[in-house]
Formats: C-alpha cells, structure tokens, sequence
C-alpha cells in the first residue's frame, strides 16, 4: 500500500514510525524504549479522538447503542459517548502500562537518562502527526455526518494490531535486527489502520 502525496497525515505517520526505528537502531534499543513511545502514541490517539468527538457538529448514531438503549442524536448523547470513551480507552491503557512496567523490571530493560530524551523525541514526532491527522479528520467530519459509533469504536481496532504485532516481536525477537523487523510490520500494520480508519469514516458520512 504506497502512501499518495495528498495523503500528509499518513505520511507523517509512517515518519514518526521511522523516527523511532532509527533511534532503535542508533542507539541499540532493547524493547522497554520502544514500548514506552508506542504507549504513548497510543495515548496521544485516544486524547486526539476524544477531541475529535467533542468538536461534531452534525453527526449520526445509527446502530449506535449503549446499555441497550439507543444513543440520541444531541448534545448529551455526543458528551456521554466521549466520556464513556475516556474511561475504557483510559482504562485499557493503564492495564497496558502496568504490563510494561512489570515486563520491564521482569526483563530487566533499563531506561537510562539519555533514553528518556530521546523517548520523549520520538513522542513529540507521533504528536505532530496524530495532530495533521486530527485536523483533516475535523475537517472532513464538518463536511458530512459521521457515525458516532465509529468514532467511538476505531481507535480501539486501530491500535490493537500494531501492539499485538509489537508485543509478538518483544516475546520472539532476541536481537536488534529482529526487532527492526517487527516495528516495520507494526509501522505497516499503524498506516493501514490509519488509512481503514479514514476509508470507513468516509464511507458513514456518504451512506
């Protein structure tokens, strides 16, 4: 799948991807590093859908229900709909991120001084690109009538398969060259995601 030039967000994306192999690879990263900028990526996803929630003007909740009960198509629904998606995105990341802290001390994967700066390097990268993103994303929500319920949803099947490609790679990858070879495919697995997540969002608003 070759990224299309109008494409900025994707392509930002997949160089923030890149951003934090070279780092892996300049300064022979173990996994601890790695996860710690793709926890926060998907951190940055979650803050950044939230936002994109709360800014519909006009949007659809067909097949959208919580609790068994239809979700109204107003102001309230919108809100409780984003706070309900804090709490479990929220929820499901601090799970995820006591996983790492425990898989760290178990592994022994030590974050020097001089990794956390460039952690915190490859975070900002996946934060500009995640904001492009976020401001296409508004911009085409304003054009159309998005479905709630997948804005609610996506971002979970988003990021699920580029952590479960990354958390394989941490159980059977035993050098730097095979790690590489699993944050490629957790990079492929990020922009097709991206790519599905803008593709679907489309197709509710033309439906």
């Amino acid at each position: 799948m070759v990224p299309s030039k109008g494409d900025q967000s994707g392509l930002a994306i997949l160089f923030s991807n890149l951003v934090t192999i070279v780092l892996a690879v300049a300064l022979n990263w173990e996994l601890g590093p790695v996860l710690a900028i793709y926890w926060c990526q998907s951190v940055i996803i979650g803050v950044f859908q939230y936002r994109r929630i709360i800014a519909l003007k006009n949007f659809s909740t067909e097949g959208f229900s919580s609790y068994g009960a239809a979700v109204p198509e107003n102001e309230e629904g919108k809100r409780e709909t984003a706070e309900f998606f804090c709490i479990h995105f929220g929820g499901f990341h601090c799970f995820y991120l006591f996983f790492i802290i425990v898989f760290i001390a178990t592994e022994q994967i030590w974050i020097s001084l001089e990794d956390l700066v460039w952690i915190v390097v490859g975070v900002f990268s996946f934060y500009y690109s995640h904001r492009l993103s976020f401001r296409n994303s508004v911009n085409e929500d304003l054009k159309g009538r998005p479905n709630l319920g997948s804005l609610y949803s996506l971002p979970f099947a988003r990021i699920l398969p580029m952590h479960l490609t990354l958390l394989l790679g941490g159980f059977v990858a035993h050098s730097l060259g095979a790690l590489v070879l699993f944050l490629l495919l957790k990079t492929l697995a990020d922009y097709i995601m991206h790519r599905f997540d803008h593709a679907m969002i489309r197709k509710k608003e033309s439906s």
